[in-house]
């Protein structure tokens, strides 16, 4: 094959059970979520060193948390079908490192930190929300 600029570019062969990351995305063709779970942690932790060091106030903590890391996490995750359990574990980086820093304990219940704010949750939406299949519309 042949990139952009015409010249000749061999394509690295992969095993089956290998995940190559490719729009935001690391998918294996058997199927399996070891790239894409190591990849998103790999994310969130860089993202947790960055914030415990920042001089941001508790406000913009809070919204650094829901408006990067966040969405940097949610992406991927409509093609792919990560365990509630696995995502949890691509958050926790973040969360631990997130939440002291926005006047939140870190041990804080995730059904409140998940829960509406008209229930008196905090208002976050659980990533793993993300992954539920869209349903085809009967016509």
């Amino acid at each position: 094959p042949r990139d952009k600029t015409g010249q000749t570019r061999s394509l690295p062969r992969l095993l089956h059970t290998e995940s190559k990351v490719m729009v935001g995305v690391a998918l294996a063709p058997d199927g399996n979520s070891k790239g894409q779970v190591e990849e998103l942690r790999s994310k969130t932790k860089k993202w947790a060193q960055k914030i415990t060091r920042s001089p941001l106030d508790d406000d913009n903590n809070r919204t650094s948390l829901t408006t990067t890391i966040a969405k940097t996490v949610v992406f991927p995750l409509a093609a792919t079908t990560l365990t509630h359990k696995e995502v949890t574990s691509i958050m926790a980086p973040a969360l631990t490192a997130a939440l002291p820093r926005a006047n939140i304990v870190r041990s804080f219940p995730r059904v409140v930190l998940y829960g509406p704010k008209s229930c008196q949750g905090l208002g976050m939406t659980d990533p793993f929300l993300y992954q539920k299949p869209f349903l085809p519309i009967k016509l």
